[in-house]
């Protein structure tokens, strides 16, 4: 079975540079996350404070390992769909409080006997 990914967008007039990227490994293997930045990660979903400047060090150090593929600009009811198996995230949040990024993730998968889609191939 084809796992697959999905955004639809759904902010109206959305700000720049909220759309969605796709990567691939620069060095050619899949790097693992710090411990201290999954920490961080772990203490930002408990909305416990971070230190901005490690938080950014360290997560520098870790996008370093990819590079863009693909950009997907965030355009009103657009759908991307993608392999869920693909590095994908976004640039910024947008910094208007008053109009957040609003999205649609989804998530499936797709039966295939005996062919698979043509990236997968």
């Amino acid at each position: 079975m084809w796992q697959m990914g999905g955004i639809v967008y759904l902010t109206k007039d959305p700000e720049p540079d909220t759309g969605t990227s796709l990567y691939n490994f620069k060095y050619g293997y899949d790097p693992k996350m710090s411990d201290n930045l999954f920490a961080m990660h772990q203490q930002l979903n408990r909305r416990e404070e971070v230190d901005p400047d490690v938080y950014q060090k360290e997560y520098d150090f870790y996008a370093d390992h990819f590079v863009e593929t693909v950009r997907v600009d965030n355009v009103y009811n657009r759908l991307v769909i993608f392999n869920s198996q693909q590095w994908h995230g976004i640039k910024t949040y947008g910094t208007r409080k008053d109009r957040p990024r609003l999205t649609l993730p989804l998530f499936g998968g797709v039966a295939s006997f005996g062919t698979h889609p043509p990236l997968l191939r």
